[in-house]
């Protein structure tokens, strides 16, 4: 009877297994294997590539499906008769030749400035897909992986796919504390990222610091590109990158910021009457928009990318790695949803 039993099991395990088709998914730039791209169908979460690329899908229950991931254009595939599905990477647009102007740069920086000018001419996204991680070493202190859709004058519901790691508090600044090993530690820049990607405050700062950057202005067929650099006076905001907007309405196409690293470049916040200093490993911001046959822009992508290493206080020597994400994603029935609080990370009903 045990060997019948056995048997049964084996046969029904077969069955279950032969349904499966196995499909991988590649770089369309380089063929190279995406792995942990999410696999949906609509709401429902399928499944998720290994580190080779592929997953396994039932073709008699899905066959249209919905390919995700992070620093990727999203797309919808009918999965039938198809053994790879190739992924574009969302990249910097090339500029065929550029030619030195002797454009007014501080028109273009007031354009810029001007925030509720420019969100006339943006069209907000519903659907986000938002990845955020903060590690120490190679602990997580804060993991968010899961998409969004936004009702406006209503607020954010989150799909709940992933898990929500939330070691932090939050005061009445809506700064975070992080916790980790009933120790406490506060950055200077909010690691949370719940603010529109429209409003980036490095833009600001560029766009209004003046005395602290040296510009450079250059255009292509339609395109200004304003390059920065930090100056003398500049001792806070170590910047180098470019923006680029529009020949004709200054809208923004692209924002890259890196930062070079040198000695001096640290950054400090006072948290119980302590000046933590922190070193910049490293820190990269690429922010990508298009412009719609309406003539609005849409969000292609917010990247963010922070390494730290503490200098001082109670986790000195340890090093810090932020990456976040947050790109438009396929429209999917959001019945089924939570409202979040993105201050907080906490579903709200």
């Amino acid at each position: 009877m045990k060997k019948i039993t056995t048997t049964l099991i084996i046969l029904l395990s077969l069955q279950i297994f032969s349904q499966k088709t196995k499909i991988q998914i590649l770089n369309s730039k380089d063929s190279n294997p995406i792995e942990n791209v999410h696999i949906y169908s609509d709401l429902l979460l399928i499944d998720k590539t290994d580190k080779k690329g592929f997953f396994n899908i039932n073709l008699e229950k899905y066959k249209k499906i919905s390919v995700i991931k992070e620093d990727y254009y999203d797309t919808i595939v009918n999965a039938e008769n198809i053994k790879k599905i190739f992924l574009k990477k969302i990249d910097a647009i090339q500029l065929k030749e550029v030619i030195v102007t002797n454009t007014n740069i501080n028109n273009l920086l007031d354009s810029i400035r001007d925030h509720k000018k420019r969100l006339k001419n943006v069209n907000i996204s519903n659907y986000i897909h938002f990845y955020n991680e903060l590690t120490i070493n190679k602990d997580t202190l804060l993991y968010f992986n899961n998409r969004l859709h936004h009702k406006n004058r209503v607020g954010d519901f989150c799909t709940v796919e992933n898990k929500i790691i939330r070691n932090f508090t939050t005061n009445e600044k809506l700064t975070p504390v992080f916790d980790y090993k009933n120790k406490k530690v506060l950055f200077k820049d909010n690691y949370l990222h719940f603010s529109s990607s429209y409003l980036t405050t490095e833009l600001q700062i560029i766009a209004k610091l003046r005395d602290f950057f040296n510009y450079k202005v250059s255009k292509d067929n339609g395109y200004y590109k304003i390059e920065f650099t930090p100056n003398k006076k500049n001792n806070e905001y170590h910047y180098y990158g470019y923006i680029l907007i529009d020949y004709e309405d200054f809208g923004i196409y692209e924002l890259k910021i890196n930062t070079k690293q040198q000695e001096k470049d640290f950054k400090v916040v006072v948290f119980n009457d302590e000046i933590l200093k922190y070193k910049i490993l490293k820190e990269e911001i690429f922010i990508k928009y298009s412009k719609n046959i309406d003539g609005k822009y849409e969000l292609i992508t917010y990247n963010f990318d922070s390494w730290l290493q503490a200098l001082n206080g109670n986790f000195k020597g340890y090093v810090f790695k932020n990456k976040c994400r947050k790109e438009p994603t396929l429209y999917f029935d959001s019945s089924k949803t939570k409202k979040i609080d993105l201050t907080t990370y906490k579903f709200t009903e």
